[in-house]
C-alpha cells in the first residue's frame, strides 16, 4: 500500500531536534513517503540531515499555521496525485513518539471499518469562543495531531472542496475553531465514517475535557505511540483540578525505567522552548534527600570541589560547623579578601583532611568575583562545584533574619556528609542536571515566591547584552534563581557563563549602593537562563528534615491565601480558587469573574487591600511599568519598599486599571 505522510514543523530557529528525527524514522517504518512542511525556516543542517534519510522538504511562509501548511502539502502533490495514494496521513511536530512502533497501532486500525481515523477524540463542549464567531462551540473532534484518510475520502469531491473552501486561520484560536474542530463534522456529514484508536467511551467517562489530561494512563494501560509535547507544560491547572498533578512525572520515570523512550529527547526539547519554573512546575525538578542514609555505596570516580568565599571574620565558626560536612575526596578553595581573616581560616581549619588551598582577592566582587575571577582557573578542572560563602544581609533591624536566610542556604547545600554525597549522585544519575540551588526562600522578610525578579529584570537584559551578546531574550516569569547565590553545579552548565572574561573591575567598588550593585544584584538571576542554554535544567535541593519544615510552613501560607481569597473575592473552593489563578494571564476572566463591584466600591476595596497583611508578593518590574503607563507612581512609593505589603497588589491593581 502506498501511504504518504505531511509532516509539519515549526521552530523559530529553523532548528530540527532529535525527538523529531526518532519520529520521522519511525514513520518510515509505516508509510512509503514523507513530505516535510517547514512553516517558517530551517538550518541547512536540519535540512542535510532530513535529506540523507530521504525526507522530502517544502518550505513556506509561517502563515495559516497547520491547516495552511497541510493544504500546501496536497497542492505541492496535486489532487490527482495524492488520490493515486492508499493513505494520506496529516502530523505536526506537537508529540514525542513513537513509545510504540506505529506499526502496532496501524495494524489495528486497518482492521476498523472507517474511511479516516485519529487517536484521540475530543468530546463537544460549548466553552469555546473563536473570535468573530460568537456562536461556536468546540464539536466533537478527532485530534489534528494525527488523521489519517484513506482511498474513499482522497478521491472524493469532498476532499478537495474542504481544502479549496477553507478560511484563512488568522489566529491559534481560528485553526482550532475553523480547522481542528470543524474537520471530523464535516466528512460524517457527507457520510464519511471515523474512528480512533484510544477508546473514546472509557476515556470520556475518565475526564470530560481534552483527553491528553490522560496521556500517561494511554501510554501505560493501552499503549497509545505518542505523547502530546504540552502535556509536559501547557496543562498544569488542569491537571491539578482534576488531581493529576503528579502524572507527568511519572511518565517519565515510567518511560526510563523501562527503556521505552529516550527521555533525553523531551528534555533537550523543553530546555529549548519551555521557561525552567514551566518545566518545573510539571515535571518537578525538586530533590529531598537522605542527610543520613546514602543513596549509592559507590563513590563517585568524578573531581569535585567546593569553592567558599569568607568576608566576615565573624562568621568563620558559624560557617566551619557545615565546611565540616564536606568529604574528604572534594577539594575546597577558601576565598578571601583580608590576610587577617585567611590566616584565622587557616587555624579553623587546619584539621580538615581535604586538599585546601587559600586564595586571595581584592574587596571587590565579593562572592561572584570568588567564583568568576579568583576561581575561574579551577572550574574547568572540575566536573562538579559547591559554592557557598558567609552571608549576612544588612537591610532589616533584625538580624536574626539575615541569619536564617543564611542557615538555610547552607544547610540546603551542606547539611551533612551523607547528604553532599546523596547530592553528587543526583547529578551522575541525571545527566542533564546542571544546577542545584537551595529551595526559595519564602519566610522572614524574603517572600521571593512570585516576585522572583524583584526589580533586577531590566538589569538581568541589559547585562546578558552586554556581557554575553544575548539580546531580546524571553526571560522566565518566575526566574528558578539560586536566591542567596549558593549552589551546586556541574561545571559543564556553567560554559556560557565563564566564557565571558571577567575581571574585577567588571563589579563595582565597596560600598555597593542600590545602583552601583546592579550586575551583582542580577547575576544570581542570570545564570538559571544561562545554565537552561546551555542544555541543562535547575532544580530545587533540601535535606529531609528540613523539607519537611519547609512543607509545613508552604502549607501554613498556602492555607492563609486561600482563606483570605474565600472571604474577600468570593471564591468558594478549590476550582474557583484555580478559577481566579486565570487573571494572571486574561484579564478578560478577572474582568467577569473577579470585578464584580460597581467602580467606587472596588475602589473601596482596593485601597483597603492595601493595608492587609501579605503573605504572597509579585513582580515589582512588571507593576512599575503599568504604572508608569498610568500614571500611578504613588502605588510604587506605598510597595517598594515594604515587601509585607505586596499581597494580592497585582489583582486588584490589573483590575483597577481596567475600571479607571
Amino acid at each position: 500500500m502506498k501511504k504518504l505522510a505531511l509532516y509539519v514543523h515549526h521552530d523559530p530557529k529553523g532548528e530540527v531536534r532529535d525527538y523529531i528525527i526518532y519520529c520521522l524514522k519511525g514513520l518510515q517504518e509505516v508509510v512509503t513517503e514523507i513530505l516535510f512542511i517547514v512553516n517558517g525556516s530551517i538550518t541547512p543542517e536540519a535540512r542535510d540531515k532530513l535529506e540523507k534519510m530521504g525526507i522530502k522538504i517544502l518550505v513556506r511562509e509561517n502563515k495559516g499555521f497547520d491547516w495552511w501548511a497541510w493544504k500546501a502539502g496536497i497542492e505541492f502533490y496535486g489532487y490527482d496525485k495524492i488520490a493515486e495514494y492508499d493513505e494520506l496521513l496529516l502530523t505536526n511536530n506537537t508529540y514525542y513518539g513513537p513509545i510504540y512502533p506505529f506499526s502496532e497501532m496501524w495494524s489495528e486500525m486497518d482492521k476498523r471499518d472507517c474511511d479516516f481515523w485519529g487517536i484521540n477524540t475530543h468530546r463537544e463542549t460549548d466553552n469555546y469562543w473563536i473570535p468573530g464567531d460568537k456562536d461556536s462551540k468546540m464539536l466533537e473532534h478527532l485530534q489534528s495531531y494525527w488523521i489519517v484518510f484513506r482511498m474513499k475520502i482522497l478521491r472524493s469531491y469532498d476532499f478537495q472542496n474542504y481544502w479549496e473552501t477553507l478560511k484563512p486561520h488568522r489566529n491559534f484560536e481560528e485553526m482550532v475553531g475553523f480547522g481542528e474542530t470543524k474537520l471530523t463534522a464535516y466528512f460524517k456529514q457527507r457520510g464519511f465514517k471515523s474512528s480512533c484508536y484510544m477508546d473514546y467511551e472509557k476515556y470520556d467517562c475518565l475526564c470530560n475535557s481534552n483527553p491528553c489530561f490522560l496521556t500517561d494512563i494511554q501510554v501505560i494501560k493501552d499503549r497509545c505511540p505518542v505523547i502530546k509535547r504540552k502535556y509536559f507544560y501547557g496543562y498544569k491547572r488542569n491537571l491539578l483540578r482534576y488531581g493529576c498533578d503528579y502524572r507527568p512525572r511519572l511518565l517519565l520515570d515510567y518511560l526510563k525505567q523501562r527503556n521505552l523512550y529516550d527521555t533525553d529527547f523531551i528534555i533537550d526539547d523543553l530546555l529549548s522552548t519551555v521557561p525552567m519554573s514551566v518545566i518545573n512546575d510539571t515535571v518537578y525538578m525538586s530533590y529531598i534527600l537522605s542527610s543520613s542514609q546514602l543513596a549509592s555505596n559507590t563513590e563517585s570516580n568524578e573531581k569535585i570541589a567546593c569553592i567558599v568565599y569568607i568576608y566576615p571574620g565573624d562568621l568563620i565558626e558559624d560557617l566551619e560547623r557545615y565546611i565540616k560536612n564536606i568529604p574528604e575526596s572534594i577539594d575546597i578553595y577558601i576565598v578571601n579578601t583580608n590576610k587577617q581573616v585567611a590566616e584565622k581560616c587557616r587555624q579553623v581549619f587546619r584539621n580538615k583532611k581535604n586538599k585546601i588551598e587559600f586564595r586571595l582577592q581584592p574587596n571587590r566582587g565579593r562572592d561572584n568575583a570568588a567564583l568568576l575571577v579568583t576561581c575561574k582557573d579551577i572550574l574547568g578542572k572540575y566536573d562538579y562545584i559547591g559554592f557557598v560563602h558567609a552571608k549576612k544581609t544588612p537591610y532589616f533591624d533584625d538580624a536574626i533574619i539575615g541569619e536564617e536566610f543564611r542557615n538555610k542556604c547552607l544547610m540546603s547545600l551542606l547539611y551533612s556528609e551523607v547528604y553532599i554525597k546523596n547530592i553528587i549522585f543526583t547529578f551522575e544519575k541525571n545527566p542533564k542536571l546542571g544546577l542545584l540551588a537551595p529551595l526559595t526562600i519564602m519566610n522572614g522578610a524574603f517572600h521571593v515566591i512570585g516576585a522572583e525578579w524583584s526589580r533586577d529584570k531590566d538589569n538581568v537584559e541589559n547585562n546578558l547584552a552586554k556581557y554575553f551578546n544575548l539580546k531580546n531574550v524571553e526571560l522566565d516569569t518566575h526566574v528558578m534563581a539560586a536566591f542567596g547565590g549558593m549552589f551546586w553545579a556541574r561545571t559543564a552548565a556553567l560554559k556560557t557563563l565563564v566564557s565571558y572574561n571577567w575581571q574585577y573591575s567588571d563589579f563595582p567598588e565597596e560600598p555597593l549602593s542600590k545602583n552601583t550593585g546592579l550586575l551583582t544584584h542580577s547575576l544570581e538571576r542570570i545564570i538559571p537562563h544561562l545554565v537552561q542554554k546551555d542544555g541543562f535544567y535547575i532544580g530545587n535541593v533540601a535535606p529531609d528534615i528540613y523539607a519537611s519544615y519547609y512543607l509545613n510552613n508552604l502549607y501554613y501560607l498556602v492555607r492563609e491565601i486561600k482563606a483570605y481569597l474565600f472571604g474577600k473575592v468570593g471564591v468558594s473552593d478549590d476550582i474557583s480558587f484555580l478559577n481566579h489563578l486565570v487573571f494572571l494571564e486574561n484579564k478578560q476572566v478577572v474582568s467577569q469573574n473577579i470585578c464584580r463591584k460597581p467602580k467606587k466600591s472596588y475602589l473601596q476595596y482596593f485601597i483597603k487591600c492595601l493595608f492587609y497583611q501579605a503573605i504572597y508578593s509579585i513582580s515589582l518590574g512588571k507593576l512599575k511599568k503599568k504604572c508608569k503607563q498610568k500614571k500611578a507612581k504613588s502605588i510604587l512609593s506605598i510597595f517598594r519598599n515594604d515587601i509585607s505589603c505586596r499581597f494580592m497588589l497585582k489583582i486588584k491593581t490589573e483590575a483597577l486599571f481596567m475600571y479607571l
